[in-house]
């Protein structure tokens, strides 16, 4: 039986999508006050790291793991106080 166009994966094999090999292994970290979620930051690529607020906006692209945590917690802090 032939596989329909719909079943066959990324090269016809039938065997479902191909995954692509990333170079650099994905992280994803959640930044609390206490309990309060204040936002997280995610690996875009292996040496830079993009920090992202509660409500998924981006605060910014950084080199560090500890920058990006920098900004949310500075983000988060300010919006819990009303400064914008």
């Amino acid at each position: 039986m032939k596989a329909s166009p719909a079943t066959k994966g990324a090269r016809g094999t039938g065997r479902g999508p191909q995954r692509e090999h990333l170079a650099f292994e994905l992280l994803y970290h959640s930044v609390y006050d206490g309990r309060q979620r204040l936002g997280y930051y995610v690996r875009i690529a292996p040496t830079r790291y993009a920090a992202y607020d509660t409500r998924d906006r981006l605060l910014g692209k950084f080199d560090s793991k500890r920058a990006a945590f920098a900004a949310v917690s500075r983000k988060g802090r300010s919006a819990r106080r009303g400064v914008q």
